[in-house]
């Protein structure tokens, strides 16, 4: 099984700027794959060369809108197949993780990264 069939898939959210900015070059250093969240479409030169490494994607989306965290779930699945995982740093009473468990039926679990990127 190659590598990049066995990296773990991560969505972050708030990924723009502050903690979730940092979240996500420290996970694809990991080796993970990474959908990085954010309500404004200003990607930085640092996040644009993270995007073109084919292992990180930028999404304009909000996760209190309900479409948007059906996109958000549906095209992390397109890109990499599967979700592994999230960091929900986006302040909001609406947890992307609920609409996880409707989609995919899990019981709520809590993967940690550090875990599952050992190497």
């Amino acid at each position: 099984m190659s590598e990049f069939a066995t990296s773990p898939v991560f969505i972050v959210t708030g990924a723009s700027r502050g903690i979730g900015n940092a979240i996500v070059p420290e996970l694809l250093r990991r080796g993970a794959r990474v959908v990085g969240v954010a309500r404004n479409s200003d990607a930085s030169a640092a996040q644009q060369a993270e995007a073109a490494s084919g292992n990180c994607h930028y999404l304009r989306a909000d996760v209190t809108v309900e479409a948007d965290r059906v996109m958000i779930v549906e095209t992390t699945k397109r890109l990499f197949g599967r979700i592994d995982g999230v960091i929900n740093k986006r302040a909001s009473k609406t947890c992307l993780a609920v609409r996880l468990r409707v989609c995919f039926g899990t019981k709520g679990e809590v993967f940690s990264p550090e875990k599952r990127m050992r190497k």
